[in-house]
């Protein structure tokens, strides 16, 4: 993935290369270590290649959305 990305930057016309990484918000603290793990290194790896902007898109996770009230 990284070698793709770094492959468009280099042959697209454009001043910068948007790269849109989907993250998980989770509701417990032990979910944290299951999710984002790839997420974060690819973002990490990205942050100093030139010509490119790193846009992270939040999805809440079933355990992070708020309970409903009974009705």
């Amino acid at each position: 993935m990284l070698a793709h990305v770094q492959e468009q930057a280099a042959a697209e016309d454009t001043d910068v290369l948007s790269v849109v990484i989907p993250e998980y918000v989770v509701g417990h603290w032990w979910e944290q270590p299951l999710h984002n793990q790839n997420a974060l290194r690819l973002k990490a790896r990205l942050l100093f290649t030139p010509g490119v902007a790193v846009i992270d898109v939040p999805y809440l996770l079933e355990s992070a959305r708020p309970a409903r009230p009974a009705r």
